[in-house]
């Protein structure tokens, strides 16, 4: 594995996307609006997430899809459906993570069905 990428857990990697276009194992298509040490993330089609760490509110995204990430399906619909108190800066960061590992999760179960034939490559 290369050195430049953190292993969080099996669905969650993090590294610097300063570096993201010369990383062999990350599958990576450039956006030329986007430059990639902006985003904050991004979601391979085969439900990896790959964090930024170059991303100022890397931490913060970090410690929340760990905690998200946990979540049952049941649970986690039930807090995108139900969770509007968007009162502090992390209440707004949750709220707006949630939705992206109900992606993240529907992107895997494709890829693990062969439903999806472009999955990128990350191994």
């Amino acid at each position: 594995m290369n050195k430049n990428i953190e292993v969080i857990n099996e669905h969650l990697w993090a590294v610097k996307f300063s570096y993201i276009p010369y990383i062999n194992e990350i599958e990576y298509k450039a956006d030329p609006d986007t430059p990639a040490y902006t985003e904050p993330a991004r979601l391979a089609d085969d439900g990896l997430l790959i964090l930024n760490k170059d991303y100022k509110g890397y931490n913060i995204m970090k410690a929340t899809f760990i905690k998200i990430m946990k979540m049952s399906d049941k649970q986690l619909n039930f807090e995108i459906e139900h969770f509007k108190e968007n009162k502090s800066k992390y209440q707004i960061i949750y709220a707006v993570l949630l939705p992206c590992e109900a992606e993240r999760r529907t992107k895997e179960r494709m890829a693990n069905n062969g439903n999806n034939t472009n999955s990128g490559s990350h191994n």
